[in-house]
């Protein structure tokens, strides 16, 4: 083999993941490198996973059902040979480092891979374990992208990434946790009581996150799934997988105030047309996260500053907030008023408030998802200018 020095990107690339796979590939359950096989077992191993005699086999998972070495997944110097059904995949290394970070398939044994299915019948390692290889592959060589927007794997969440940190109001949080009706008081990680139901840290990739909020799926569930709002982010677990969906998914608080569709299709919820989650409480759940984006989108518009400059206190809340929301209408303004923030309202809501003068127009600011800076009730369109007014 070249020097280092003397490889190309594609040739350095190649060589990192190679010796990669054979490095931490080696701790993992059912593996076999090159010098503990035997000259046999290679040479059964290149004829029956159809290896090029040139490619230098690395290290070896065998998921042979009757006798050995006649499927299983090979690292080698130019790629891996994935063969655990009918025929021989071959991912070469570049094509390894380009392809979007593989995530759980529809089955219990299947790896989505792109446009690729992968399938871990067979091998000793179970799916979980081999999505940890290839990603700590992909980590370790440096090319662990993820993508710009949208839902991430739970398991990619460790993965840096350069995205903007939001300085969130957590008592605000608080609020819209209420507001949606998705997190009802039993859910919230305050007062002495503390939650009914504690999420399983490991699992929800928590790490040293603060919780605020967690929801579980079902009486079963045992802390193993459902939805955990914490200080950085949603972390979400499904007891079932999606065809081209995520089991395990975490929205950065970033991620939620990007993006740019939140839905229901049948009993599923889709963000950015991904399914992320298929529980009971799905039109509460879009409803936090239709909240949370309207909120955490304000905190990057500009005059922020201006508009919020204390934090938020239930004393804040305006008596207007109780009226009953007019039919058909959606609450889709966020209102700071003296630099509190007051909350989410409908448009009708706040022209009343205004004319009972309940809101002051001149200290109050005002936000809506798409805008570009905090508005004032004139500039909102929610007040007509003074000199107008009669």
């Amino acid at each position: 083999m070249k020097p280092m020095d003397k490889l190309i990107p594609n040739e350095q690339n190649a060589y990192v993941c190679a010796e990669l796979a054979v490095q931490v590939g080696a701790e993992y359950p059912g593996a076999e490198t090159a010098d503990q096989l035997t000259d046999r077992a290679r040479g059964k191993i290149y004829r029956k996973l159809d290896i090029p005699p040139e490619d230098r086999l690395g290290i070896f998972f065998d998921a042979t059902a009757f006798g050995r070495y006649r499927s299983g997944v090979v690292f080698t110097d130019r790629g891996l040979y994935w063969r655990t059904k009918w025929e021989t995949i071959f991912i070469s290394w570049e094509e390894f480092v380009q392809a979007p970070l593989p995530q759980e398939g529809y089955l219990s044994d299947a790896i989505r891979w792109g446009e690729r299915e992968l399938f871990t019948v067979g091998l000793e390692m179970e799916r979980a374990g081999m999505l940890e290889l290839l990603t700590q592959i992909r980590e370790h060589s440096g090319t662990a992208h993820l993508p710009s927007r949208g839902p991430i794997s739970l398991r990619h969440r460790g993965i840096e990434a350069a995205e903007p940190q939001l300085q969130v109001d957590e008592n605000f949080l608080l609020y819209l946790c209420r507001r949606s009706g998705y997190f009802e008081l039993k859910h919230l990680n305050r007062g002495h009581a503390g939650l009914r139901q504690q999420p399983q840290h490991e699992l929800f990739k928590l790490d040293q996150d603060r919780l605020i909020a967690f929801r579980d799926a079902g009486l079963r569930a045992a802390g193993k799934y459902g939805v955990a709002l914490s200080s950085e982010g949603l972390h979400i677990r499904n007891p079932y997988s999606f065809r081209n969906g995520l089991q395990e998914s975490f929205l950065s608080f970033w991620r939620i105030a990007e993006l740019t569709q939140i839905e229901a299709e049948k009993d599923q919820v889709h963000v950015d047309r991904i399914p992320i989650y298929s529980a009971l409480h799905g039109k509460e759940l879009i409803a936090l996260l239709e909240d949370l984006r309207l909120y955490l989108s304000s905190l990057s518009g500009s005059q922020v500053h201006q508009a919020i400059r204390i934090p938020y206190s239930l004393l804040d809340q305006q008596p207007w907030e109780l009226d009953a929301l007019p039919p058909g209408e959606q609450a889709d303004w966020l209102v700071a008023e003296r630099g509190c923030l007051l909350g989410i309202y409908t448009e009708s809501q706040i022209r009343l408030a205004l004319h009972k003068e309940q809101l002051n127009a001149k200290d109050a600011y005002f936000w809506r998802v798409d805008s570009a800076r905090w508005m004032s009730a004139v500039e909102a369109g929610l007040r007509r200018p003074a000199n107008e007014e009669f």
